[in-house]
């Protein structure tokens, strides 16, 4: 399984020009929080990071975060790329606004 670290790496934009790349990503980026997958991997981040802020400090939680974006970015690219997917399926090709 690749692994997805930019909309550089996303093949269904490759094709297209830089510009229009960005936009196409940026769109379905900025949606993400509006899916239930995104508030369920971040809501347990939320509820355990006080916790172990009192208990370990604050270099546990910069710890923390830093594991939870090498985690939960690669599965955020994965929903964004699905929804890109989409939108060439559905034979979108530009995205206005």
């Amino acid at each position: 399984m690749k692994l997805y670290w930019s909309y550089k790496s996303i093949p269904e934009l490759k094709h297209l020009p830089e510009s229009e790349r960005r936009k196409i990503f940026s769109y379905y980026w900025k949606r993400l929080p509006r899916t239930w997958q995104f508030w369920v991997f971040l809501i347990p981040y939320a509820l355990i990071l006080p916790w172990v802020h009192r208990t370990y400090g604050f270099w546990a939680v910069f710890l923390g975060i830093v594991i939870l974006v090498l985690i939960k970015l690669p599965i955020f690219m994965r929903i964004t790329r699905s929804k890109i997917k989409a939108h060439f399926k559905e034979g979108k090709h530009i995205i206005d606004g």
